[in-house]
């Protein structure tokens, strides 16, 4: 019976809205009743605000902290490479979207032998050279030393005393000039005249004969070289033979002869008259007895080349 009532009551209510809703199609009830609408979603019983902008459904990093307050988050310093788990190239695509090269297949840039073993030295290029070290200065760059005892001309390196295969009497003397090579003066060379009997350098850097070719000494002999051999033949005529106590030299049977100086010119008892070859005459005071031929004098002898005697009582 009861539930016979309420269904009758639901439907006529039911009815009653039906019939005041319909109306005459005006809009004077339309304020009226507003009141009781009928919820269309009964979901809806908490009001929970709904953000209309989905980008700002939490606040940025930046805006969530007081800047009084210290972030208590760890700052993101990224992976760690010292873990030989961790792949450095992971996560970075390329531009096409596929992985970029792995750290272990990508070239490897240093190579450890552009740098140089020594303390503060940095390698600059060789040069190939024997007598040159090459190193960095760190305000000139590379510098290029010679080393002791070579000479480097024209690029290339001679060792001291080499001689220049086609000139003997040009050889390497770094005392003399390390950048070029210089003349052997005085010193041997093989002369290729023929009948030679050695040669010597000059200041030109030339091989001459360093004697006279097949010379005897004999100013009396005419000497050749015949056939690789030293001749010499006699001659005649006036010679020197370097003698000063002779004069009138002339060649007799290959040799040079001269007659005898006469050197006692001075008719003086208290000198002696000799000679020197080299010098000539000379007349030296001696201290041998003589006369002074004064009858008032006796026991007369020489002094400082005078003759005097003592004075008879």
């Amino acid at each position: 019976m009861n539930r016979r009532i309420l269904l009758a009551t639901c439907i006529g209510g039911l009815l009653v809205l039906a019939l005041g809703c319909g109306g005459n199609g005006g809009g004077e009830d339309a304020g009226a009743d507003a009141g009781i609408d009928i919820p269309t979603d009964v979901g809806t019983d908490v009001d929970v605000p709904v953000p209309t902008d989905p980008g700002q459904d939490l606040p940025s990093r930046d805006e969530g902290f007081d800047p009084g307050v210290e972030d208590p988050g760890q700052p993101d310093e990224g992976p760690d490479l010292s873990d030989p788990g961790i792949d450095p190239g992971a996560g970075d695509d390329g531009p096409d979207g596929s992985d970029a090269q792995d750290a272990e297949d990508a070239p490897d840039l240093f190579d450890p032998g552009d740098v140089c073993e020594p303390p503060d030295c940095v390698r600059c290029p060789e040069d190939d050279l024997d007598c040159t070290v090459i190193y960095e200065d760190p305000l000139l760059g590379c510098v290029t030393t010679l080393l002791p005892d070579w000479c480097l001309v024209d690029g290339a390196c001679w060792a001291a005393d080499e001689q220049d295969p086609a000139s003997p009497c040009w050889a390497c003397q770094p005392e003399w000039d390390a950048d070029d090579l210089t003349p052997r003066v005085g010193e041997a060379c093989d002369d290729p005249t023929p009948c030679s009997i050695g040669g010597i350098c000059t200041v030109d850097g030339l091989c001459v004969t360093a004697a006279p070719i097949c010379d005897d000494g004999i100013d009396c002999t005419r000497d050749r070289c015949v056939d690789g051999n030293c001749v010499h033949t006699e001659r005649a005529g006036e010679c020197n033979d370097n003698n000063a106590c002779t004069y009138n030299d002339h060649c007799e049977g290959g040799l040079c002869v001269g007659y005898a100086v006469s050197c006692a010119q001075d008719t003086n008892p208290c000198t002696d008259d000799l000679c020197d070859p080299i010098a000539g005459c000379s007349h030296p005071y001696n201290s041998g007895a003589c006369n002074d031929n004064n009858g008032c004098t006796l026991n007369d002898a020489c002094v400082l080349g005078e003759c005097v005697g003592d004075r008879k009582s």
